[in-house]
């Protein structure tokens, strides 16, 4: 019977031991927690001896304990994972091997599911008690007589039957414990037992467990809280559709917290936009209740009583679950607050939940917990939000004069070809450059010269009809796309803007009175060329024509003209496919310099050709070889020519890729296979594409860059912020850098518009680990200021002018 007694109390504490040290680890305890809790094993223990093992997993991350050395009966228990009872003349040994779980994974991190993590041994010796007892007993015996024998054994009985009942007690207590508010509940109990021993062991549990209650955590709040970790990682989905992700949050809220709504509130200027998340469908009382706790708070924290611009929308997580009626007095709720100063937004989240759970202080850390993933989370969202919203204007339109910006003009100009086309009607042109323009801005200073461009702009968007596109094209040029417009009803148009623009006058600093004076190019749509590039360059040279003719005139292209225009071509043509048959399309290098470091770490790769003794840039030609086709070999020249000058550098080189390029199936697979020959590291090599081409080979393009990516080299975007879809290619493509458009950079320091989107830009690509590039960095005053932005990398002529050998000028 003791020996019974005494395995039932062994193993008892070896659950104990291990579900005490389960709750203390999970809280990640120290060398000193475990010596205090070994020791406290031995003071509270004292009729049974507990050793604890670890095997070689735990030692090899958290070294070795005082611990006896395994013997055969332990290693057993290790190698079979299994429990072990010994019995040996009144000694009895219970070993218990401890297995891992998923949530010891967290710090026993080169351990698996069921791996040994170590033993629990209980050792009791009752040889003493049990001969002290048999002696006792057969001294009985030899006086006693059947009535007494009867007596003893009624009573023997009777004893056992109660130790058994309180063991059972001692058992029930330690079972009942499954998370961390029951270790409260066994503290506060008070349990007499009549045996002394007995409840010298239940001050003893109560002792443990008054530790373990300050320094053990929950292991379902452990494993929510990792949960929420999880859920403040923003990606592109979660911005884009962050309500849903927030209903979600709910749901798993409620799986360990009984929770009726999430709401947010968010303020920009005077407007205020409130959400709610419901996990089920509300009653339109609890409706009122929640809203009219919301309206308190932003009177409270924006201190405004102005609440007629309050958009409201609730959002249900599960409509076939209806919320009933409950009293204010029955409603709880938290709330936490965010001010941003950039952007300038303000943030309060807040939960609501039933005030029953204000009664636990597990619960209630869980209730702040989320309250600050939540802020997290919309917080982040909305400042993306409004960033992307000043990115995807200015990404259009001339920060200046607020026209269109080159680069959207392109698109623009591409798209009513391709409409004309459909529609056979034909459209015409305007390319506009003001005369004198440099002379003025020289003479009045820029402010002045921004402000005649505006008013310039302001004349021509005057001088057309609605449907008309007007852009900036840069600097002092201007361009007009007039829809449903042949040649003769252009040259009215020209007319009219012509006489607008010198009929209005512009006082100059000094008080003196000047007019504009412009000089306009015209080509028609398909009647002088049905090809864009060559539309627009025709127009271009129209108007240096114009200006070479005496300025302040019009010029329409005669037939000598689309002669002369075309034969140029063709001889920049014929040139190209000499250089590319000879191999001797020669690269150009202009640096790249990491800001923070200050070193030339990279280089752009620029394509010129020589024709008697005098280099072409890459602009009189790329077009050319684009069209014909001859820029597939073109590029893969280049490629061979910069490996063979390249190998034995470090530094990272920028190529610009053609999206023409890339209907060549093997485009990748023959640069992969220069890269191989000449033992070039891939992830040097960057390919970047100006935005306003991706547009066009989208599904190509996303392919490419795919198979760009497992091969091991870099992806840019260039000129970013220059088109409509900036953020789609940045949510599709895995990007590496980003080249931010030139014209925003050369007015950074004159411009809040430009600076606000260069910032903005930079914080974006920040979030999503991605490089920035500035590009036109020219001066001293536009490089400090991107550095003051944190842009990442500097290029331009103040950096550096191109060269074929590295040998730059800065």
């Amino acid at each position: 019977v003791f020996e019974e007694l005494a395995l039932e109390n062994a193993k008892s504490i070896a659950t104990r031991t291990f579900n005490s040290m389960f709750q203390i680890m999970k809280k990640g305890w120290s060398r000193e927690d475990l010596i205090e809790f070994l020791d406290s094993l031995k003071d509270s223990q004292k009729n049974y001896e507990i050793n604890i093992y670890r095997t070689k997993i735990v030692e090899s991350l958290f070294g070795q304990i005082n611990q006896p050395p395994f013997d055969e009966k332990i290693l057993k228990s290790i190698t079979e994972g299994s429990e072990l009872i010994f019995k040996d003349k009144g000694k009895i040994r219970f070993i218990m091997p401890i297995k891992a779980e998923k949530v010891c994974l967290k710090c026993h991190t080169n351990a698996k599911i069921g791996d040994i993590l170590g033993v629990i041994e209980v050792r009791s010796d009752l040889s003493k008690i049990i001969s002290f007892a048999k002696n006792e007993f057969s001294k009985a015996l030899i006086f006693a007589f059947p009535l007494p024998l009867i007596f003893i054994v009624l009573i023997g009985y009777f004893i056992t039957k109660k130790i058994k009942q309180e063991v059972n007690k001692l058992h029930e207590l330690t079972e009942s414990v499954s998370k961390l508010e029951d270790l409260e509940k066994i503290n506060k109990s008070n349990i007499e037992f009549p045996f002394e021993e007995f409840d010298e062991i239940y001050t003893n549990i109560k002792e443990l467990v008054n530790k373990m209650s300050r320094i053990a955590v929950d292991k379902k709040v452990l494993e929510f809280e990792i949960m929420l970790l999880e859920k403040f990682i923003l990606t592109s989905d979660i911005v884009k559709d962050w309500k849903q992700h927030i209903l979600l949050l709910l749901q798993e809220i409620n799986k360990i917290l009984p929770t009726l709504t999430i709401f947010s509130v968010s303020k920009e200027l005077d407007k205020y936009e409130v959400e709610f998340f419901w996990i089920g469908m509300p009653s339109q009382s609890i409706k009122t209740k929640f809203e009219r706790i919301v309206n308190n708070k932003i009177k409270d924290f924006f201190n405004s009583n102005k609440l007629e611009h309050i958009n409201i929308n609730h959002n249900i997580a599960k409509k076939d679950i209806c919320i009933l009626d409950i009293s204010s007095d029955d409603i709880e709720y938290k709330t936490k607050y965010l001010v941003l100063e950039k952007p300038k937004i303000g943030v309060i989240v807040g939960i609501g939940f039933s005030s029953e759970i204000m009664k636990s202080k597990t619960q209630l850390l869980v209730i702040e917990s989320i309250l600050s993933t939540l802020l997290n989370i919309v917080g982040s969202v909305k400042a993306i939000y409004k960033y992307t919203k000043e990115l995807e204007y200015y990404a259009t339109r001339d920060p200046l004069t607020n026209l269109y910006n080159q680069r959207i003009f392109k698109e623009l100009l591409d798209y009513e070809a391709k409409r004309a086309q459909r529609h056979n009607y034909k459209f015409s042109l305007l390319v506009i450059d003001l005369d004198n323009f440099k002379v003025i801005n020289d003479t009045y200073g820029h402010d002045f010269g921004d402000r005649f461009l505006v008013e310039v702009s302001n004349i021509l968007r005057s001088s057309v009809r609605p449907g008309d596109i007007v852009a900036r094209y840069g600097g002092d040029e201007f361009v007009i796309v007039l829809p449903e417009t042949d040649e003769k009803g252009a040259h009215l148009v020209a007319k009219r803007i012509l006489k607008n623009v010198e009929n209005h006058f512009i006082k100059t600093p000094d008080g003196k009175i000047i007019n504009p004076k412009i000089s306009i190019g015209v080509s028609t749509y398909p009647e002088h060329t049905d090809n864009v590039e060559d539309l627009f360059s025709l127009a271009d040279t129209m108007m240096y024509k114009a200006k070479s003719a005496g300025k302040g005139q019009i010029k329409l292209p005669t037939n000598k003209d689309i002669e002369e225009f075309f034969n140029k071509e063709k001889h920049i043509s014929i040139i190209l496919s000499e250089a590319i048959n000879k191999k001797e399309i020669i690269p150009y290098f202009q640096p790249i310099l990491n800001i923070k470091t200050g070193k030339i770490e990279a280089y752009e790769v620029l394509s010129r050709i020589e024709y008697n003794g005098e280099i072409i840039p890459a602009s009189n030609f790329i077009e050319i070889a684009e069209k014909t086709g001859m820029i597939f070999n073109m590029d893969l020249i280049l490629l061979e020519n910069v490996f063979k000058k390249i190998k034995d550098r470090n530094e990272k080189f920028f190529f610009n890729l053609s999206p023409k390029a890339l209907v060549f199936s093997d485009y990748l697979n023959k640069v992969n296979n220069l890269v191989k020959e000449y033992n070039i590291n891939p992830e040097n090599i960057v390919f970047e594409i100006t935005e306003r081409d991706t547009v066009r080979n989208l599904s190509i393009l996303q392919k490419f860059v795919l198979e760009l990516k497992e091969s091991g080299f870099k992806f840019a975007i260039d000129d970013f912020g220059s088109g409509f879809s900036s953020f789609y290619y940045v949510k599709e493509f895995a990007i590496d850098f980003i080249k931010i458009e030139g014209e925003f950079i050369k007015n950074l320091i004159n411009d809040k518009k430009d600076k606000a989107f260069v910032e903005s830009i930079v914080t974006l690509s920040k979030r999503l680990d991605i490089k920035t590039v500035a590009e036109f960095i020219e001066n001293k005053s536009v490089f400090e200021a991107v550095k003051e932005l944190d842009v990442d990398y500097a290029q331009g002529y103040y950096i550096g002018k191109p060269s074929p050998d590295f040998s730059y000028n800065n």
